[in-house]
């Protein structure tokens, strides 16, 4: 189901998931039909949120729902229906709570904050990460992607309204729901089931930190001092050095291919669709890699090892604890869009072999610590006020990993623009400031 002008706004979440699972050619249904599929709805969100989008698979599902593969299929009739269904699901809930958003009285302020406790809400079924609409058939893209744009629209609509009554502080609107969907979608990716940290305190602490940011209620950042750590493009290899021109050759083929997979995922592509994607042989790909999951690889730790530079280079220069957060953020937008980046999609770490998997996650949480590092520094000498500094250090992190699904081939803005929305957004937040 598209959703249309023509059809009006939903009237519970309740009725989206009947509607997701309507959709679904089943006959001859008994009377708890809707109720099972639902639960397997559920369970899929569970996994697909756990284990990736690779290693979620009927097997999978059946499994954690104790029943037979065949009797799954009576329900959906295949992954990537399951799949859909799921995300269908998750863009539902989302517009839902945007356009519900909408008809509150009160300012734009009051309105954005409904919206946040109404998305992060315990009454909604399991969320599924919205990780790879490319893995989906045209049709079923096409349908996720009319909802995405509603809902990033009547987000742009309401940012705009609280602009306008003066109870929101807003740049761009446009960049600013980027990075708000960003932190919002990235909780499935961290969130686990039975953690310590409940949906409305996660709800709390959001509301807190995008009105009234991570710096003292009293002052605005001082940021016009701060320059990113920069990355100069490599000089060009001698025509006589062949162990530097194949190295420049393969790094060249790695950045191209983490923007490959940014842009049309893991799952659904070849090392064939790959080659042809880059426009390169086939066989000087396999001269550089021997599978998909090796170019991907490649590419995470190509990521990873820009991102160690990055904060080492923060650490080893000091300062308090905002000013590091600050650099980190402009650091992360010149990285992903200089001659270092982009940013790889992490959320393929699930794809990795194990071994591999492994290593990167090491190395991706000795770069979570140094963040946390930051937030505590920050705590510590008073340039961060009181916050939830776990909460907040996790939605930072859903909105820098998810740049790369929207910037800058979606949204050709400058370097600077995306910058001063992200610090906006997380140092200043968006109730307007006093000093």
């Amino acid at each position: 189901m598209i959703w249309d002008a023509a059809l009006g706004l939903p009237e519970s979440s309740t009725d989206k998931v009947r509607t997701v699972i309507a959709a679904s050619p089943r006959r001859g249904r008994p009377s708890n039909w809707e109720g099972r599929a639902a639960e397997v709805l559920d369970a899929a969100a569970r996994t697909l949120n756990a284990e990736g989008l690779t290693n979620t698979s009927l097997d999978s599902v059946a499994r954690s729902l104790r029943i037979t593969k065949s009797a799954l299929y009576y329900y959906f009739g295949s992954k990537e229906d399951l799949v859909f269904k799921c995300y269908l699901r998750s863009c539902q809930l989302a517009c839902e709570a945007v356009e519900d958003a909408l008809r509150q009285p009160g300012t734009g302020r009051e309105r954005l904050a409904y919206y946040i406790r109404r998305l992060i809400s315990p009454s909604n079924p399991p969320i599924a990460f919205v990780g790879e609409i490319e893995f989906l058939e045209a049709g079923h893209r096409d349908e996720l992607r009319v909802l995405v744009h509603r809902h990033h629209q009547a987000l742009v609509d309401l940012l705009k309204s609280g602009a306008a009554d003066g109870s929101l502080s807003v740049l761009n609107s446009n960049l600013l729901v980027y990075a708000l969907k960003g932190a919002m979608n990235w909780i499935p990716v961290w969130l686990k089931p039975g953690g310590t940290l409940s949906l409305e305190v996660i709800a709390d602490a959001f509301v807190d930190l995008f009105f009234s940011g991570l710096s003292p209620l009293d002052r605005k950042a001082d940021r016009a001092h701060l320059v990113p750590v920069s990355f100069s493009s490599p000089p060009l290899a001698s025509l006589f050095d062949r162990e530097q021109q194949s190295s420049q050759r393969r790094e060249l083929l790695i950045r191209q291919s983490s923007e490959f997979f940014n842009r049309n995922g893991f799952d659904n592509c070849t090392l064939d669709d790959i080659a042809r994607g880059l426009d390169v042989s086939r066989s000087a790909l396999y001269h550089y890699v021997s599978s998909k999951e090796e170019l991907l690889y490649a590419s995470i730790v190509r990521s990873l090892k820009n991102t160690e530079v990055v904060v080492n280079t923060i650490v080893s220069e000091g300062g308090d604890g905002l000013t590091r957060i600050i650099r980190t953020i402009c650091s992360a937008a010149e990285l992903h869009a200089g001659p270092a980046g982009p940013i790889a999609n992490y959320t393929s770490l699930k794809s990795l072999s194990l071994d591999h998997a492994r290593e990167v996650q090491v190395r991706s949480k000795n770069i979570q610590s140094h963040l946390a590092s930051f937030f505590d520094l920050g705590v510590e000498d008073g340039s961060i006020r009181p916050v939830n500094v776990r909460i907040a250090r996790l939605a930072l992190l859903g909105s820098i990993n998810r740049l790369n699904k929207w910037w800058p081939q979606a949204v050709p803005a400058d370097t600077s623009d995306v910058s001063d929305n992200l610090i906006h957004l997380f140092v200043d937040g968006l109730s307007p400031r006093r000093g």
